[in-house]
């Protein structure tokens, strides 16, 4: 990993935020490969190593699946059990951190 590799984290946020009709898709640019069951992404475009906790290795292989977001927390729900409102507001952080990095283009549902 190199000294200049982002780690990103899923954290609990206090705002509300809804992924109801919120597509996302992995860039293309982006490649990934699991590591003893966590994910490296690399992103060949800014050419930076990301990697990712179990929680959001797991965020991300149901992403690369779907890109409906209510899709990913209804998935995520089922496989950990918790509160649906807590994991929408996880993958929110997820998705807006993995967009500010360039790892994933989001889209409203309709072409909006």
């Amino acid at each position: 990993m190199t000294a200049g590799a982002a780690i990103i984290r899923l954290v609990a946020s206090a705002v509300d935020r809804r992924v109801g009709g919120l597509l996302a898709r992995i860039e293309d640019h982006v490649v990934w490969h699991s590591v003893e069951g966590d994910l490296v992404l690399f992103n060949s475009s800014t050419g930076i190593y990301h990697t990712l906790d179990t929680v959001g290795s797991d965020v991300w292989r149901t992403l690369s699946e779907c890109e409906a977001l209510e899709e990913v927390v209804e998935r995520l729900t089922r496989r950990y059990g918790a509160d649906p409102e807590t994991i929408e507001s996880d993958v929110a952080d997820f998705i807006e951190m993995a967009s500010r990095l360039g790892l994933v283009a989001t889209r409203r549902s309709g072409g909006a």
